[in-house]
């Protein structure tokens, strides 16, 4: 079916791959010109499925496959080199890293070592969204992608083979008709669920699938000069890629197709004394760009975490360092391990393997069953009390209120409390106000949900979850008491722009700012009159949030430089961006008597807003109260009951 030639070393393809990998250098470190070189990754799938073909048809058809010798042999190329990336990365976390990050990266390195973090990134966010650019091994998604294909590719080579019975046009139909399957698939994911599209085997092995193809059909016969054109046209089509499309673009739809498609054609024209691709500086690039791909996306993190990011200087010298790591490792890791696995039998090799990987993932175990290991010997007291409140969002975890109900504190029920994410911060400021009267508060919040009644989230997961939620909520507020003071807190200013958090009423969303804002804020002004007609209503004023991560940039900067940076936000400019607002809530009060709760002398002077209390972080994140932060409003939320004294028991 197949030749033996097709097996020989091939330069083309192992110079391909310095492009590939210099596409994805150059969008990582913002080069200018390449602000599509992420589809690299995909020139490198094509190849990978070209590879794995040539390794495993050829050998299948001898009746000579050994799936354990084929998993071993992917084993000894992928393994040693991502060993010791994720080993140096948490032993770089043991001594700079936050206890909250190292667990994060400890939970990275588990899954990236078991081939599994695509499944991890493709729950935590989009592959080009902000946060991801913190994660320190986000990269290896696609060898988890590549993983799962080598995993379940012989099997399927395996069963073709069988039905075949020897003919390449019925090998060729089936691996088309998945390979349109999955095409189609990613087409109609990448609109839906762009984030799974991107990080997902099932998406993505169209692409490997196309790499499979191209090698069942290397050999036909091309005269030079075609092979010189078809070459040509597949280098264009991957500059194109690389130079037109971005981030924005939707990947991997049918925009992947370009690249694809290029990839196959210079496999396809196979010339080996091309100028493009068999040059010696694209030999040499080639060889290392696995280890330059794996050690490229660490500088990439650590520019930021630095705060070099934007210096042109670093990002020269980091993508250097990635080359020069990646040689390092090609000649210090790569080819020794696989020497000296070569010389092992198949039980040993796996053995060998085994013990490499026991080494590493126990590191990672620790780092995340241990919460990073938050402990003096490693890092100081300070940074870990700044650290201690990252993420600690008060109720979040606590109180699960999607269809239900929270009561916080024992005795009589004081207060219902309703809002957003801001709400689940902090509520623990009003239960123990409430505690200090002697009773409870009862609490419904729900993230990305403004207690509006009628609003609608443009998620397209379900545009109807917050109006049912909130419709919920002042239901049961029906069943309260009259004289039960309701506090509403909520991020009211959060859902004017479009995006999964814009709110909507009606069937529409309109097309205008100015149009979406004065919809939105009288919907909140009526909604808080309906609830006012009732019960008595305080809702808190926006909190004064903080231009970074509050937590971050102080446990940061203390362990970088034994100095607190404390954020702060100028009291200017939290007038200025919650005019409009702090205005309509204005109205409300005018027009239904609704009390407005002021946090801004718990956190401002005349000038400014601190972000940091006596060394301990008031936020969470750059939004969202600690507890630390919520415990500072207690004050605040006890006026509540010398306005409203609560003689009866509700719930």
């Amino acid at each position: 079916m197949v030749g033996r030639s097709n097996l020989e070393f091939r330069k083309d393809i192992n110079g391909l791959r310095a492009y590939a990998v210099l596409g994805v250098l150059l969008f990582h470190f913002n080069a200018v010109g390449a602000p599509g070189g992420y589809a690299g990754v995909d020139v490198f799938f094509v190849i990978s499925g070209f590879l794995m073909t040539a390794i495993i048809l050829p050998k299948v058809e001898a009746g000579r496959f050994s799936l354990s010798g084929f998993y071993l042999a992917r084993t000894r190329r992928i393994l040693p080199a991502l060993l010791v990336l994720c080993v140096a990365a948490l032993g770089f976390g043991w001594f700079w890293l936050a206890p909250y990050l190292y667990e994060s990266l400890g939970k990275n390195a588990g899954a990236s070592l078991l081939f599994i973090s695509n499944f991890t990134y493709n729950r935590a966010g989009g592959y080009f969204a902000a946060p991801a650019h913190d994660n320190w091994l986000l990269h290896t998604w696609s060898l988890s992608v590549e993983w799962q294909f080598y995993l379940l590719y012989p099997l399927l080579l395996l069963v073709l083979a069988k039905y075949s019975r020897g003919s390449l046009v019925f090998m060729r139909a089936a691996l088309f008709l998945m390979l349109l399957a999955s095409l189609a698939f990613a087409v109609y994911l990448t609109n839906v669920k762009p984030t799974s599209a991107f990080f997902m085997l099932p998406s993505r092995a169209w692409e490997l699938l196309a790499g499979s193809l191209a090698f069942l059909y290397v050999g036909h016969a091309l005269s030079k000069k075609s092979r010189f054109t078809v070459e040509i046209i597949g280098m264009l089509c991957i500059a194109v890629a690389f130079i037109t499309f971005d981030s924005k673009t939707p990947w991997p739809g049918y925009h992947a197709l370009l690249p694809v498609l290029g990839t196959v054609l210079i496999v396809l024209a196979a010339r080996q004394d091309s100028l493009w691709t068999c040059n010696p500086v694209a030999q040499h690039i080639g060889r290392w760009s696995y280890s330059i791909y794996l050690w490229h996306w660490p500088l990439v993190v650590g520019l930021g975490y630095f705060g070099v990011r934007d210096e042109r200087g670093w990002l020269l010298a980091a993508m250097a360092g990635s080359i020069l790591l990646g040689a390092l490792s090609y000649r210090l890791v790569e080819q020794p391990a696989a020497r000296w696995m070569r010389t092992l039998d198949t039980r040993n090799g796996w053995a060998f393997a085994g013990a490499g990987f026991a080494l590493a993932f126990s590191f990672a175990a620790v780092a995340y069953f241990d919460h990073g290991v938050a402990r003096t010997f490693r890092l100081p007291e300070q940074v870990l009390v700044a650290a201690h409140e990252k993420g600690n969002t008060g109720q979040l975890t606590k109180c699960n209120t999607v269809a239900s109900e929270c009561i916080l504190g024992s005795g009589k029920t004081l207060a219902v409390v309703w809002g957003d994410s801001h709400a689940i911060a902090t509520v623990n400021g009003v239960a123990e106000a409430a505690k200090q009267s002697g009773g409870n508060v009862l609490f419904f919040g729900q993230q990305a949900c403004p207690a509006i009644l009628g609003a609608k989230s443009s998620s397209k997961k379900s545009p109807n979850f917050c109006s049912d939620f909130n419709r919920m909520v002042f239901d049961r507020l029906e069943d309260m008491g009259r004289d039960i003071p309701i506090v509403i807190i909520h991020r009211a200013d959060a859902y004017i722009e479009p995006g999964e958090r814009l709110m909507y009423f009606g069937n529409h969303v309109p097309e205008t700012p100015d149009a979406r804002r004065a919809i939105y804020e009288q919907h909140m002004i009526d909604s808080l009159c309906r609830v006012a007609a009732r019960n008595p209503v305080y809702v808190m004023l926006p909190i004064p949030e903080m231009p970074y991560d509050v937590p971050a940039t102080l446990s940061r900067s203390l362990i970088l430089t034994g100095h607190a940076q404390n954020p702060a936000m100028a009291l200017s400019t939290y007038r200025s961006s919650n005019a409009a607002v702090i205005s309509a809530m204005g109205r409300a009060q005018r027009e239904c008597g609704i009390h407005l709760l002021d946090p801004v002398p718990y956190f401002c002077d005349d000038e400014s807003c601190k972000g940091v209390l006596e060394g301990r972080p008031l936020f969470s994140d750059d939004n969202h109260l600690s507890n630390t932060g919520a415990n500072l409003l207690v004050p605040m939320f006890a006026k509540i009951w010398r306005t409203h004294p609560n003689e009866s028991s509700h719930h």
